[in-house]
């Protein structure tokens, strides 16, 4: 028993080591580097993006509505953030019941 909890620890840290840091922007249409950023909806069905992972979105206004594939584990996130000092907003256009 003892192994196996070092041996799923072991996994945890591999896997926070081998963050990946990926972007998004509203215009983008690249491979989710800084310099050619993902558009959101490949980025957020994007199989490259794993535990431990962070994905930036770039400032703007992203329209659309989104749905996310991205899969974390329970000890080991996926985060989905603003970029530093820039301001992501998610627009659905969903107009309110008249």
């Amino acid at each position: 028993m003892k192994r196996l909890l070092v041996t799923a620890l072991l996994l945890v840290l591999a896997i926070q080591l081998k963050a990946t840091t990926w972007y998004a922007s509203p215009t983008g249409s690249g491979t989710g580097t800084l310099a050619s950023p993902f558009a959101l909806n490949t980025a957020l069905n994007s199989s490259s993006i794993l535990p431990g992972d962070i994905l930036y979105l770039r400032g703007g206004t992203y329209k659309g509505r989104f749905i996310s594939n991205l899969v974390g584990l329970s000890d080991t996130n996926i985060t989905v953030m603003s970029y530093p000092n820039e301001w992501a907003v998610l627009d659905g256009n969903i107009k309110p019941a008249t």
